[in-house]
């Protein structure tokens, strides 16, 4: 079972990309508007397989386990006296649960066999999977086959959550920059780095461009190498003037005509924070409304379809609040909020107490999983979309595991 568990964690990693491709030549080719698409019911497929495999394994954590589906089977009960009971809305309702299930389940799957994992293996497959993404966008750019980011700014190409795509652009960059740094035989890793910063200033969001601009320029100028790097460093400050010229020459003109302009608008019509926010911070402010004064709704959640209609209520098309954390509160109340919180914090509580105990540490693992915390946490997206969730289960298991074995 063990040999099983970690094959399977390989290959969905290798095929996540495919599967949100699916999804996009149903969706934007094909122009569908089912609820059901080929990348869901795969996904439906893969989620059960996780919980036979995480429930499979006999521990001393089984009685939580156990506890926390009962939980939620609760939870739904719960919810189904705020709206009308008909298929349609417990079927969207189970949907939602999944995206977060998704995540967490795959997250514990990793912990528990991580001492089973190469961790050389997931990191190049995190790397070949963000160059696929990169490329698809970058393919579907140039032969215009996919999707705006935003109605006629910015390119997603075949993905559907730019702000998924996003997370995963920006988290995969240290460990590309790290293996340009460490391996010999490096061209293919700069040859991806080359893809993936061409892909976030195409997407256009603002967090693929600041944040494939700063963690770059973290490895550039702040952070030191051993001596026997220090020529590849040079080469790849090199490399990545050689990028941002190419990108004067060739996107800058559309870029600043479309995406800038788009920034420029909003900059002027927005406070900054709500700029930065892209007004997540009201949608916020608002949606808590609906649930704070209401103690049963306060430590259950809203549910998917009575917070969807709240959230619809004030702002048309938008069916969550987009920062992860805050929407796993509203929609399944504070408990779950604050335990899924305490679970994503472990990680830098552990980096930090092997930091102030001088055990060894990777502070390239530790830049990318603060890179999908910080989307997740003010971008959305992540936790709750499986394409994004399976990286960041990745990346938080990596951080986790590895500070375990100091």
């Amino acid at each position: 079972m063990n040999n099983i568990t970690t094959k399977y964690i390989y290959l969905l990693i290798f095929i996540t990309p495919y599967i949100d491709i699916l999804n996009g030549i149903q969706v934007i080719i094909f122009k569908s508007n089912s609820n059901v698409t080929f990348g869901n019911v795969i996904r439906i497929f893969l989620l059960f397989f996780m919980i036979l495999l995480y429930f499979n394994k006999r521990s001393k954590n089984l009685l939580l386990k156990m506890f926390g589906l009962l939980f939620l089977i609760i939870q739904q009960i719960i919810f189904m006296f705020f709206y009308d009971i008909n298929l349609k809305n417990i079927f969207l309702e189970i949907n939602f649960l999944m995206k977060i299930m998704y995540t967490i389940i795959l997250l514990l799957i990793i912990i528990e066999n991580f001492h089973l994992l190469d961790v050389d293996r997931l990191l190049e497959l995190v790397i070949f999977s963000t160059s696929c993404i990169s490329i698809v966008i970058i393919l579907s750019r140039i032969l215009n086959i996919g999707a705006y980011t935003y109605q006629s700014v910015g390119y997603k190409g075949l993905f559907l959550e730019q702000n998924a795509v996003t997370a995963i652009l920006v988290s995969s960059i240290p460990f590309i920059i790290d293996k340009i740094y460490k391996v010999e035989k490096n061209y293919k890793y700069l040859y991806c780095f080359f893809q993936v910063f061409i892909a976030c200033f195409l997407l256009g969001t603002k967090t693929a461009v600041s944040g494939a601009i700063l963690v770059t320029g973290m490895y550039l100028f702040f952070f030191r190498v051993e001596k026997k790097f220090e020529f590849k460093k040079i080469i790849f400050l090199s490399i990545s003037i050689s990028i941002m010229l190419f990108i004067y020459k060739f996107i800058w003109g559309y870029f600043k005509n479309t995406i800038v302009l788009r920034w420029n608008y909003f900059f002027s019509n927005l406070d900054f924070i709500s700029f930065i926010l892209s007004s997540r911070n009201k949608t916020l402010v608002e949606s808590y409304k609906f649930f704070s004064n209401n103690i049963l709704l306060f430590f259950s959640g809203n549910g998917y379809i009575n917070g969807f209609n709240n959230i619809n209520s004030f702002l048309t098309g938008h069916a969550v609040i987009e920062m992860d954390i805050f929407d796993i509160i509203y929609f399944y109340g504070v408990i779950a909020g604050l335990i899924i919180l305490v679970l994503l914090l472990k990680p830098i509580y552990t980096y930090f107490l092997n930091l102030k105990n001088k055990c060894k540490i990777n502070k390239t693992y530790m830049i990318s999983y603060l890179s999908i915390l910080f989307i997740s946490f003010f971008g959305g997206h992540v936790l709750l979309t499986p394409m994004a969730g399976t990286f960041f289960a990745v990346i938080y298991g990596i951080n986790y595991g590895i500070s375990k074995k100091k």
